[in-house]
């Protein structure tokens, strides 16, 4: 149960921090 909920954060931050990588590429894109 623990490693499932694990799984799941893990997964969650990985979306976050694939949507912010995006936007931070787009705003480095848009200074540039």
């Amino acid at each position: 149960m623990l490693s499932k909920r694990k799984r799941a954060a893990d997964e969650l931050d990985e979306k976050i921090s694939k949507k912010v990588l995006k936007r931070s590429r787009l705003q480095s894109i848009f200074i540039e």
